[in-house]
């Protein structure tokens, strides 16, 4: 965990060269993805 860089947005936009836009666009992917399967598992 010394490699990585906090927050994990921080470490996407400079260790893997993500644009800004690309860092908002796939961490709202990965929420929806992670919100969808709760309400899932709930009902």
């Amino acid at each position: 965990m010394q490699n990585i860089r906090t927050p994990i947005h921080d470490h996407m936009r400079k260790n893997k060269g993500w644009s800004d836009a690309q860092v908002v666009f796939r961490f709202a992917i990965i929420q929806i993805v992670i919100a969808a399967a709760v309400i899932f598992a709930v009902m």
